[in-house]
């Protein structure tokens, strides 16, 4: 995207974003959530087919309202609520493998129903409610969980 002096703003050599992480080119993935109650479902959509979604793995806490972020190689999911209380859990999916998730490190502040953001090295839990609206911004590395 060029600013109005023809300058790329916020994308590297030719115009493409420097160090983006594409969603997926095969499949997506949608863990944990709320239907007819708190789920720990991981489940695959494979863009290329039309059948409904698969149940190939279980998140560590069965959870709803969660921040989520991705690398290359995992998807993240952070904080969350089920049945009422906050999560503060921080948890990983292997997307090569499709094992069940695991808790790799906790929040500071147990929210519900926050954003998520990441970059190349970091997922960020943003707002939310714990209990009532909060601004916090929360930062974990992914490198070293």
């Amino acid at each position: 995207m060029a600013n109005f002096y023809g300058q790329y703003v916020g994308f590297g050599a030719g115009g493409v974003a420097a160090g983006w992480i594409y969603q997926g080119e095969t499949a997506a993935y949608y863990a944990a959530g709320y239907g007819s109650g708190y789920s720990d479902r991981v489940d695959k959509w494979v863009f290329a087919s039309d059948s409904p979604t698969a149940d190939v793995a279980d998140s560590d806490v069965a959870n709803a309202g969660h921040a989520c972020g991705n690398t290359e190689l995992y998807g993240w999911l952070g904080s969350g609520y089920n049945t009422g209380a906050r999560q503060t859990a921080i948890q990983k999916f292997v997307f090569a493998t499709e094992a069940d998730m695991t808790t790799v490190a906790d929040c500071d502040t147990s929210r519900a129903a926050a954003s998520g953001a990441n970059d190349t090295t970091h997922g960020y839990i943003i707002g939310g409610q714990a209990p009532s609206y909060t601004d916090k911004l929360e930062r974990y590395a992914f490198a070293s969980e």
